[in-house]
């Protein structure tokens, strides 16, 4: 029997963060998080409740809408019909996906089989579920969650844990920063990413303006930067470029 996934939107776009900014990318975007941060820019996509939008083409924006949960074989022929050759990857993202993680198995398994390199976004506190799937995943964006931008608890320990498990795959490490943050919550966290790997990548993202929250002043994204590069190898600033371009 297919696999059933509760999902947001299936689309075409290009990929506005972390490493991999510029890269034409297939979006398919999971209901439900384990998390409710201060500064999420997809809240629809948190309950499990709702429709999936899925665009129609690769080259326009027509779209139409599928009841959840979506079955595996219905979210395969909309990848296929957005053309999967052309992008450089499949992201899933959300919400969290790894709360879906059969779902993912089976989804990720038909995409390996096109030839797809598959990108996990990903809140970084579900490392059990992250190693159910590991091996499917070519990348892996995970989100450090700084207390004084989400305006929620310290997740250093969960964090820490999910990359240890995540040590196997290309990872790299996304951190929102708002003007309530610090150098030396930035530079903590970098110390504690340091402690399983150096060269783990690190992306400052300065909050894009939503709920009333702001970016740091700019020289204040210089010192959070001079201070991660003193754990970390490779340290980037680098803001929500989507958002600049007006793209999804």
């Amino acid at each position: 029997m297919s696999r059933t996934g509760y999902l947001a939107e299936i689309f075409s776009s290009v990929q506005g963060e972390g490493l991999l900014v510029g890269c034409r990318q297939i979006f398919v975007r999971f209901r439900g998080c384990n998390l409710h941060c201060a500064y999420c820019d997809t809240a629809e996509s948190r309950v499990g409740e709702g429709t999936c939008r899925i665009q129609e083409h690769a080259h326009r924006s027509s779209f139409r809408c599928l009841e959840n949960p979506v079955p595996v074989d219905e979210t395969m022929q909309a990848i296929l019909d957005l053309e999967l050759p052309l992008h450089h990857s499949l992201s899933l993202t959300g919400g969290e996906p790894l709360l879906q993680g059969e779902f993912i198995h089976e989804l990720g398994k038909r995409c390996r089989d096109q030839g797809a390199e598959i990108y996990l976004e990903t809140n970084g506190t579900l490392s059990e579920e992250l190693k159910a799937c590991l091996d499917l995943f070519d990348w892996i964006g995970m989100d450090w969650k700084l207390p004084c931008a989400t305006g929620g608890p310290d997740l250093a320990r969960q964090h820490l844990q999910f990359l240890r498990a995540a040590a196997g795959r290309c990872v790299f490490v996304k951190m929102i920063v708002t003007d309530a943050c610090d150098t030396s919550a930035v530079e903590g966290a970098a110390r504690q990413i340091a402690s399983v790997s150096p060269s783990i990548p690190m992306v400052i993202q300065p909050v894009s303006a939503i709920h009333g929250l702001r970016p740091p002043l700019p020289e204040m994204l210089l010192d959070m930067s001079a201070a991660a590069q003193g754990h970390v190898e490779e340290v980037r600033v680098i803001p929500q470029m989507h958002r600049l371009m007006g793209m999804a």
